[in-house]
């Protein structure tokens, strides 16, 4: 049984769909191990007073740290 071009051509997004898919999921179970590291570490002395910095500016900071990922013009 023969299957039609445009058959091939869903199938072929199909599997380039899938593959994003994995590779966010992937992504995302690093980030969530960091995550969990990150909570699991003593609180870091902060530029003011020796203040700790809480959860939220930990992650601010080092969300401003990375890079975007690739696909992210969109």
């Amino acid at each position: 049984m023969e299957s039609s071009p445009l058959s091939r051509h869903f199938d072929l997004r199909l599997q380039e769909l899938n593959q994003q898919i994995h590779s966010c999921l992937k992504d995302v179970r690093k980030h969530l191990q960091e995550l969990e590291q990150a909570a699991q570490q003593p609180p870091v002395a902060g530029p003011v007073g020796g203040q700790p910095k809480d959860f939220a500016q930990l992650l601010k900071e080092s969300l401003q740290q990375r890079t975007p990922p690739p696909g992210k013009d969109r």
